[in-house]
């Protein structure tokens, strides 16, 4: 199966209860660590939709999922929502809180087009540095007066949250200096493409589960990651 930068589990009519034709819809808006891929995710969001989805108390209930700005790596144009669609990457870490909350408002709006329901209700979760985008987008909604979408945040989860400065980690004491390189993240994504270039991704694949000794699946993210456009520097 092909890589998708988009990841949407949602009920299908057929499955949808007949009870209550104006089924309450809630959505769980996952936002991604660095890198920002969400096929690094695919087997979480699956396993987590199948234990909430449920036809009673006329829930219908949607896990969405996207790849940050910068980060794709599926073939054809970027979704209309997402930063890359109009601009050219790497995005700063305001700039992917502004596409990310840019893509929870085209969401929400689409939801609400299927079938006129609303407000739609929305837990928002975030690994990693997600989290801190997801405090930031919640302080964005409560700020904004209107955004064109009824959008009602009724809770937020931060899983393993990166809320504080990154720099006074002890990874980030380690990197700090590197950045301090004129160019060190341009420099280190064209030697990314150079060394990976004229690799087949299947062969890569294997390096990386060589190397790395992640699952097939997780190599596949990985070597995609490693050989998109501007992943590497994205990250970076």
């Amino acid at each position: 199966m092909p890589l998708s930068d988009e990841i949407y589990l949602r009920p299908t009519k057929q499955g949808t209860s007949t009870k209550n034709k104006t089924n309450q819809k809630l959505l769980l808006f996952f936002i991604t660590g660095n890198p920002g891929l969400i096929e690094y995710y695919r087997s979480f969001l699956t396993r987590l939709y199948d234990l909430i989805r449920t036809d009673e108390a006329g829930i219908a209930h949607h896990v969405y999922g996207a790849s940050l700005p910068g980060f794709e790596v599926s073939d054809g144009s970027p979704h209309p929502d997402s930063l890359s669609h109009t601009r050219t990457p790497p995005f700063t870490l305001q700039e992917q809180v502004d596409g990310v909350f840019e893509r929870l408002v085209g969401t929400v709006k689409r939801l609400e087009g299927e079938d006129g329901s609303g407000p739609i209700q929305v837990v928002l979760i975030g690994h990693s540095v997600g989290a801190f985008m997801l405090l930031e987008v919640i302080a964005r909604w409560q700020d904004a007066s209107s955004f064109g979408a009824r959008l009602d945040i009724v809770g937020g989860i931060c899983l393993f949250p990166t809320v504080v400065d990154i720099a006074k980690s002890p990874t980030g004491k380690k990197a700090a200096p590197l950045f301090q390189i004129p160019y060190f993240a341009l420099i280190v994504h064209l030697i990314a493409k150079l060394l990976t270039t004229f690799i087949p991704l299947f062969a890569f694949v294997r390096l990386v589960q060589l190397v790395t000794g992640m699952p097939t699946d997780g190599a596949r993210t990985t070597a995609a990651f490693v050989k998109s456009k501007y992943g590497v520097w994205q990250a970076l």
